[in-house]
């Protein structure tokens, strides 16, 4: 049985339906991590200072869905917003990649920070990844709990699995 994606109102709205079904990550074996990328996608060194650049299990091909933010929100309340089982959206650092170096062109254009739930050493860190005019494509981690309020100016969009296909 599949679930439904029904997001708490006034947080997050689903970005375009029929676009958002047709991003999906290919399988992956979980040996990429943000922080050792080269090229277009540049990670900040935090990945490496908080020890978060190690390799992660292997995934098969994941769907995604996107949202946008439409209200102020902390980190925590913009995935919960989605699904109370914040483990259902959780993304590896390989998909976190495969993802940004895939679409690296669409991205570029739309310009927004992208939001991705992932998780190192059994705590849930965000993975915001921002998009500069020279081209390249910058990733910062926080934790989840960091207090920071986001604010839904039309620049967040947070990409998850899509919970609609059968997992």
């Amino acid at each position: 049985m599949m679930a439904t994606l029904i997001p708490i109102p006034h947080i997050l709205n689903l970005l375009q339906e029929n676009a958002a079904h047709s991003f999906l990550i290919p399988a992956v074996d979980g040996s990429k991590t943000l922080y050792g990328e080269k090229g277009d996608v540049v990670a900040n060194s935090s990945f490496h200072e908080w020890k978060l650049d190690v390799p992660s299990k292997a995934t098969p091909i994941t769907h995604i869905a996107m949202f946008t933010l439409e209200s102020r929100a902390p980190f925590r309340d913009v995935f919960l917003s989605i699904s109370p089982r914040l483990e259902t959206l959780m993304l590896t650092q390989h998909q976190i990649s495969e993802f940004l170096n895939s679409n690296i062109t669409i991205l570029r254009w739309i310009e927004r920070s992208l939001l991705f739930l992932f998780t190192e050493y059994e705590r849930l860190w965000v993975a915001l990844a921002t998009f500069h005019r020279g081209g390249f494509v910058h990733v910062t981690p926080f934790p989840i709990d960091y207090p920071l309020t986001l604010q839904p100016d039309g620049r967040y969009v947070v990409v998850v699995p899509d919970l609609t296909f059968p997992h």
